[in-house]
């Protein structure tokens, strides 16, 4: 068992190295397992996303050790994307920009275990009115709710509308869109979607 995906909206904690000289067996009762990154200044990974460009992050300052196994013993995200990810020859992982800041973690991560990082491409999110990310996690979106409003070609054509790769929010179909499809027409802002 695995846990979600860390999204920029749960808040980012740096751990401060609390328990991180501790030998084995002096903790009492269950603990995380994290794995440790480098002194300040030392951690640095880079990388280029391929929609936000280069990125840059000092994992000691702007992450700390991070967890790959709960204390309640289920793996972190983390690790288990990041073995999933490598053991399913993955090279291209296109996800929303809130798990950005995951990535130099997974990179981190990759490389210390052998396996070559996936290129990462992150994309606006889909927000509603108040700002907030539209997520299945959070029961933002139905599909069931959705399918019996709207066919697939109207989702789509709204979506891609609003994402910059049309014109008008006309019904369209995914392959339709493939072929005049171009990473510059989507824009870096969060897309805010208004309910009718």
């Amino acid at each position: 068992m695995a846990t979600q995906a860390p999204h920029e909206s749960d808040g980012r904690v740096v751990y401060k190295g609390t328990c991180r000289n501790l030998k084995l067996g002096t903790h009492s009762g269950p603990a995380a397992v994290r794995m440790r990154v480098p002194e300040e200044g030392e951690g640095i990974v880079s990388f280029v996303d391929g929609h936000y460009g280069e990125q840059t992050v000092d994992l000691t300052t702007q992450c700390g050790d991070f967890i790959v196994r709960r204390k309640d013993g289920a793996w972190a995200y983390q690790l288990a994307v990041v073995v999933d990810d490598a053991l399913m020859g993955i090279t291209e992982v296109v996800r929303g920009r809130d798990l950005l800041l995951s990535s130099p973690q997974q990179i981190y991560l990759a490389k210390e275990l052998g396996f070559a990082p996936p290129r990462f491409t992150h994309l606006p999110l889909l927000c509603n009115t108040e700002g907030q990310r539209l997520s299945k996690r959070d029961r933002s979106l139905d599909m069931g709710a959705l399918r019996s409003r709207f066919e697939a070609e109207d989702i789509i054509g709204l979506l891609a509308y609003e994402a910059g790769l049309q014109e008008s929010p006309n019904r369209v179909t995914a392959e339709e869109l493939v072929a005049g499809f171009d990473w510059k027409k989507i824009g870096c802002e969060d897309i805010i979607l208004v309910e009718n």
